[in-house]
């Protein structure tokens, strides 16, 4: 398995296009960045592998992890059929019928809590399914939103622009890019 402080990033050796560099890919919504660090740009394979995390840092605190988050759990699958992601209606080979709330835990664990019809009703069942599932993204929200970047323990009360990376340097400033000087 893969260590955490490599999330969003993979080793690309490739001896026949004599490619060897870190890739950073970071997907915020429908936007897919992504960009790629050489070794012999950046000096060496440990150089390339600190500007690519400097840069995915930088790209995660500026994107918010969280809002990207709460939108991908939100999307409306084409098998949706209850019309609430996350939420459905079920029937047991017994006939009896429920409605369940899914979600991931801050672990990334499948979690999920039925509401039986014959005890709710049909219209109180949905309900309490889909104020389960809003609670449940509301508690990984608040705690995705206190710590952004997910192999770090410390929340950064900075917010930065996008990182540019120059020649074998990656630099991320504190504000918006300065204007260039004639």
């Amino acid at each position: 398995m893969k260590p955490q402080y490599l999330h969003n990033i993979r080793r690309m050796d490739d001896e026949s296009r004599k490619t060897n560099a870190w890739l950073v890919q970071v997907q915020r919504k429908n936007r897919i960045i992504v960009k790629m660090f050489s070794d012999s740009v950046f000096g060496g394979k440990e150089n390339a592998l600190s500007a690519a995390l400097k840069y995915r840092d930088a790209l995660i605190v500026a994107a918010s992890p969280a809002r990207h988050n709460q939108w991908f759990r939100n999307i409306v699958r084409r098998n949706n059929t209850s019309g609430i992601p996350g939420v459905g209606r079920y029937k047991k080979p017994d006939g009896a019928v429920r409605w369940v709330a899914y979600w991931n835990d801050e672990n990334g664990a499948r979690k999920s809590r039925a509401f039986p019809v014959k005890t709710y009703g049909e219209d109180r069942a949905k309900q309490m399914a889909i104020e389960e599932r809003e609670q449940q993204l509301k508690r990984l929200f608040d705690l995705k939103a206190a710590n952004p970047l997910p192999h770090q323990s410390t929340k950064s009360s900075k917010t930065l622009s996008l990182p540019t990376v120059t020649g074998n340097a990656c630099e991320v400033s504190s504000g918006p890019p300065e204007k260039p000087t004639e």
